[in-house]
């Protein structure tokens, strides 16, 4: 989440400069991007707490998976379109990460070392993104390069989480 706040915006720009359209709407993009994760946040609600037709875990596997192939798509699909409806797939899936993960921390940690469990996970995610954003490029071919391993980590993550995490 924390790189694609960096590179979407290029990434826009790079599909857009392909399909030779008028300048892009930057402001209006940003707010589908937020409209998206509160459809993702309600339709969290919806899957899990009010229809239950899906665990939290199950949830978390399929939320990755997806995505996963939304940053992928933007990588493969040069279209302007493709790219700003996948990114707002990538948003809808952080929208339901949240409160499905924060279900999950709950049950699996006590309260009372909560903040320092949280403290202690924030480390390594703070240098993994200190050290991708020092290693910044200018250009096409190392966002493909930063999506495609954020791509690669979310599939990792998704069939170990499909392994060893079960409601």
């Amino acid at each position: 989440m924390y790189l694609f706040v960096f590179f979407w915006t290029p990434a826009l720009k790079a599909a857009q400069s392909l399909a030779k359209s008028p300048e892009l709407p930057l402001g209006m993009i940003f707010a589908c991007f937020m409209g998206s994760v509160m459809a993702g946040s309600l339709a969290f609600n919806l899957l899990v707490s009010k229809y239950q037709l899906i665990s939290h875990a199950r949830l978390l596997t399929i939320i990755f998976a997806t995505a996963s192939s939304s940053l992928l798509i933007t990588v493969v699909v040069k279209d302007e379109a493709w790219t700003f409806w996948s990114f707002c797939v990538f948003e809808a899936c952080v929208g339901m990460y949240w409160p499905s993960v924060g279900y999950l921390k709950g049950r699996f940690i006590d309260d009372g070392i909560r903040a320092r469990i949280y403290g202690m996970l924030r480390i390594p995610l703070n240098i993994f993104v200190v050290v991708a954003l020092s290693l910044i490029k200018e250009g096409p071919e190392y966002r493909n390069l930063v999506f495609m391993t954020c791509s690669g980590l979310l599939v990792l993550t998704s069939g170990i989480f499909h392994h060893y995490v079960s409601d």
